[in-house]
């Protein structure tokens, strides 16, 4: 266990930095009752040091290839309200920015998954809305600059059932799970940049690369499996 790490609880979303010297993660601290964004520099040992503002939740995060950002989603929310929005903050602390604002999405959702592609570029997000009386929720796959540029882009829509985006190896597709109905199986698919050239790749959930690795790793009936796409 690394030191400092029993004080925290709720512990999730545990990322390295790109020189493998950090570790990003959410979660609550017991002492500080702090909730957010905690960093632990693996060189210095020196526990877990909070960095996102107080009063977010953050839930999903991932660094920027070259390490001097880490993006994050947050969810604030009262009796009367929820709110679901995408920021970056530099690994110190600093300069926390708002990338995407998730009212001008829809009014209330969460976070399915976010990622950094290696180019650094984009960011491609996972959104979970809930439908009242419906059987299953509204899941799509978006597709926004991480430098908080421009509009969302719709990759899988809300039909499509999309969830836990990756950028594959090649930085030209999103592979994403695919919901199924009743009795189905989930599905890890991928798709292009346009929205189209949608391709069934494997059975399985929550897909994870590596740059340059022509293999995919994932889950698969509780255990972890890989599969070669290149």
């Amino acid at each position: 266990m690394l030191p400092g790490s029993d004080d925290l609880v709720d512990f999730g979303c545990p990322k390295f930095s790109p020189d493998a010297k950090k570790i990003a993660c959410f979660g609550y601290s017991r002492s500080t009752s702090e909730v957010g964004i905690f960093l632990y520099d693996l060189e210095l040992k020196n526990g877990f040091q909070f960095l996102s503002p107080t009063g977010y939740l953050s839930e999903y995060l991932d660094w920027s290839p070259d390490g001097e950002w880490i993006a994050y989603s947050s969810v604030v929310f009262d009796y009367k309200s929820y709110e679901c929005d995408i920021y970056k903050i530099r690994p110190d602390g600093t300069d926390n920015q708002l990338l995407w604002d998730g009212a001008k999405f829809s009014e209330e959702f969460t976070i399915q998954g976010l990622n950094w592609s290696d180019d650094g570029k984009y960011i491609a997000i996972g959104t979970e809305e809930y439908v009242p009386g419906a059987v299953t929720c509204n899941r799509c796959i978006l597709l926004i600059n991480s430098d908080g540029s421009g509009k969302h882009k719709i990759l899988v829509p809300p039909e499509k059932s999309g969830a836990y985006p990756e950028f594959d190896s090649t930085g030209e597709n999103v592979l994403f799970v695919r919901y199924g109905g009743p009795w189905q199986r989930f599905g890890i698919e991928q798709v292009d940049f346009t929205g189209g050239n949608e391709e069934m790749i494997v059975e399985g959930m929550y897909p994870t690369t590596y740059p340059g690795s022509p293999y995919i790793y994932f889950e698969k009936e509780y255990e972890i499996w890989r599969y070669r796409m290149y």
